[in-house]
C-alpha cells in the first residue's frame, strides 16, 4: 500500500544563519507529526548556511534549495510557498526554534476548528530577552478579531503559526515593500485575519530567538535613521489600511477598524514620544477625522453624522484604541 505523502510543510527561509540554522533545523526534525515536508531556501548566503542546512539532506523529509542570486526575504518565503502541495504549512524563520509536538498540536487545533485560517500559539523568548509572547481575540466577528490584532503587541506573531494551503490556492502571497519587508509578516496577519479567524493554542510551543549581537533584520531596522523609520511606518501602515478597506465588512465596521489602525500607527510608530496619554475629546475627535479622511481614499462610503459622533464615545473601540499606549 503506498504511503500517504505529507500533509504539513515547514517553509524555512535562511539567509547568513550558519551559526543559527542548524538549532533551527533540529528542532524541526525532532517534530512527532509523521506525514511531515521540510523545505529550505538559501537565500545567497556567504557564509556556511548551505553547508548548515545541506548536513539534513540525508533525512528524507528535507529538500534543500540554494538561490543563485539574493532574493530578499519575503520573496524568499514566497518561493516557498509556491511549492507548497501539502494541506497545512508552517514558516519558521532561519533562527527560532519549535517545540517537538508543535505541527502535531497546531494540527489537530485545526483540524478541530475548520474555520480557522490559522492555528498559532504562545511564545517565549530567548536569547537577549526572555519575554513571553501571546496575541489573544483572533477567533471572534471580523472587527472584533482585527481590531484584536491590532491593539497587540506582536501583531506578526500568527504568520509563524499552521496555516490553511487554501489560502495560497487563492493567490494569497506575502507583499514587499521599499524597505526590505518591513512589517510584511504583520501585513500577512492581517490580511488572511480579515478572510477568517484564527485559532490560539494556549502553550508556548514556540520560541523566538533575540540575537544579542543585534544581527536580525527588525533589529536593523531599529537601527535605521528617524526619516527612514517614519518613511517605513508610513509605507506599512497605508498598507495595513488598504487591507482594511478590502475588507468583507459594512462600512460602519471598516471604518472602526481604519480608526484603530490609524491610532496604531500614531501610539506605535517613531513618532511616539510617551505612553499612556488620555484620550480626551479633542483627540478622539481628530482622530476620528483622520480616519473620515482615509476611509474616503479606501472607498468606503459616506457615513451619517449619528455614525461619525458614535465613534467618539463607544467604550469597547476606545478601550482597544487606548490598550495601544500602554504597550
Amino acid at each position: 500500500m503506498r504511503r500517504p505523502g505529507p500533509d504539513v510543510t515547514i517553509c524555512v527561509p535562511a539567509h547568513q544563519s550558519q551559526d543559527l540554522v542548524s538549532e533551527t533545523l533540529k528542532s524541526i526534525a525532532r517534530q512527532t507529526h509523521a506525514r511531515l515536508a521540510v523545505l529550505v531556501s538559501v537565500d545567497a548566503s556567504t557564509d556556511g548556511t548551505e553547508e548548515a542546512c545541506r548536513a539534513f539532506e540525508s533525512d528524507r523529509r528535507f529538500r534543500i534549495v540554494v538561490q543563485p542570486r539574493r532574493l530578499g526575504w519575503v520573496s524568499n518565503v514566497n518561493f516557498l510557498l509556491d511549492r507548497v502541495r501539502s494541506d497545512f504549512f508552517v514558516i519558521l524563520p532561519h533562527d527560532d526554534l519549535i517545540a517537538a509536538d508543535y505541527v502535531e498540536t497546531l494540527r489537530a487545533a485545526a483540524l478541530a476548528e475548520p474555520q480557522a485560517i490559522v492555528t498559532y500559539s504562545d511564545a517565549q523568548n530567548f536569547g537577549d530577552s526572555s519575554q513571553a509572547r501571546s496575541v489573544t481575540g483572533l477567533e471572534g466577528p471580523l472587527s472584533e478579531r482585527v481590531r484584536a490584532l491590532l491593539v497587540s503587541d506582536w501583531i506578526g506573531g500568527p504568520w509563524r503559526g499552521l496555516t490553511r494551503s487554501s489560502i495560497l490556492r487563492d493567490g494569497v502571497r506575502m507583499v514587499d515593500n521599499s524597505f526590505e519587508g518591513y512589517g510584511a509578516d504583520a501585513l500577512w496577519s492581517l490580511t488572511l485575519l480579515c478572510r477568517g479567524p484564527f485559532e490560539r493554542v494556549p502553550r508556548r510551543l514556540y520560541r523566538k530567538r533575540i540575537d544579542p549581537g543585534g544581527r536580525s533584520l527588525v533589529q536593523t531596522w531599529q537601527r535605521r535613521s528617524l526619516q527612514e523609520r517614519f518613511a517605513r511606518w508610513a509605507e506599512h501602515s497605508a498598507a495595513c489600511l488598504r487591507v482594511i478597506g478590502d475588507a468583507s465588512a459594512s462600512d460602519e465596521e471598516r471604518l472602526r477598524l481604519v480608526l484603530v489602525q490609524i491610532a496604531r500607527a500614531l501610539e506605535t510608530g517613531p513618532g511616539a514620544s510617551k505612553r499612556g496619554r488620555p484620550y480626551d475629546q479633542q483627540r478622539r475627535e481628530e482622530l476620528v477625522m483622520l480616519a473620515v479622511l482615509a476611509a474616503r481614499s479606501l472607498g468606503i462610503g459616506e457615513l451619517s453624522t449619528d455614525a461619525l459622533l458614535s465613534l467618539r464615545a463607544e467604550r469597547p473601540l476606545w478601550k482597544a484604541i487606548s490598550a495601544l499606549a500602554e504597550h
